[in-house]
């Protein structure tokens, strides 16, 4: 059968050499160098894990930062495997993991870094970037990607600076943590020294602008989802990343009584 007419009656997308349904979002014939991965599905696209891995050409799956720059390169003839898990000795640092057979690693430690400046005409609001950086073993630091984010001015106000952990991702229709029809939360752990705690990382609610102390993203749904998928990825099995808030001129807001216990009892949109 033609090439033209299998395509118009199945729908299919025949990238080199493989046909993909994108209807049921699979691939019918498998990877022609599945050879060269005996660890892994030739039914799947670089390794299950397309959020954080590329496959340019067919021929080896590929680690890039958002400028479009190599990490690391799964060359021909080795066989591997694509996780995330806790750092053994590190607690709450996150690795990306290749394996090759020889036993060496290409380890990349994930973070994430909420940087701005505070809101010139409220100062309980911060407004910035969220970048998610790959750091690898020796050190040399990559950009993976960049969000624009707020935080604040309701509730208490603005995340206070300081070391997070990541450790949870949901989906959510909650008021205030729905933007272009996406809608999800990332669970915080807590600022102890300020008394602030149920803090997210979320899509910033089209209703309101800003958050009630969260993180939030205020991209477009494609932006969302991306994100989305990235920390679904990054936090499966239980691990942790580390989340970094260093907010230039940040109030760093209390919600502490004088004898050090948190006085807010009042709920509000967006946490």
């Amino acid at each position: 059968m033609p090439q033209n007419l299998y395509q118009d009656l199945y729908d299919l997308y025949p990238p080199a050499e493989r046909h993909y349904n994108s209807d049921l979002s699979i691939w019918l014939s498998v990877d022609p160098m599945s050879d060269k991965y005996p660890s892994t599905s030739p039914y799947t696209y670089c390794g299950n894990n397309p959020v954080v891995l590329k496959d340019p050409n067919g021929e080896d799956v590929v680690y890039y930062d958002e400028t479009g720059k190599e990490i690391t390169r799964i060359t021909s003839n080795t066989r591997y495997e694509s996780y995330l898990r806790v750092k053994e000795g590190s607690a709450g640092s996150v690795n990306c993991e290749l394996t090759p057979v020889s036993g060496s690693f290409a380890k990349v430690d994930i973070s994430l870094s909420y940087t701005g400046n505070v809101n010139s005409s409220n100062k309980k609001m911060t407004e910035g970037q969220l970048v998610t950086y790959a750091t690898e073993n020796d050190g040399t630091v990559h950009t993976l990607s960049s969000f624009s984010a707020n935080s604040g001015p309701s509730g208490v106000g603005s995340i206070p600076n300081g070391n997070y952990e990541a450790y949870k991702i949901e989906n959510t229709s909650q008021k205030g943590m729905v933007r272009n029809g996406i809608g999800f939360k990332v669970h915080l752990t807590d600022a102890v020294d300020y008394c602030r705690n149920v803090l997210r990382i979320h899509p910033d609610g089209e209703e309101y602008l800003g958050t009630a102390g969260c993180i939030g993203l205020t991209g477009d749904a494609k932006e969302l989802k991306s994100f989305r998928s990235m920390m679904q990825s990054f936090l499966k099995d239980g691990s942790r990343i580390p989340v970094n808030v260093n907010i230039t001129g940040n109030p760093n807001y209390s919600d502490c009584d004088p004898n050090g216990k948190k006085k807010s009892t009042t709920k509000t949109f967006g946490n």
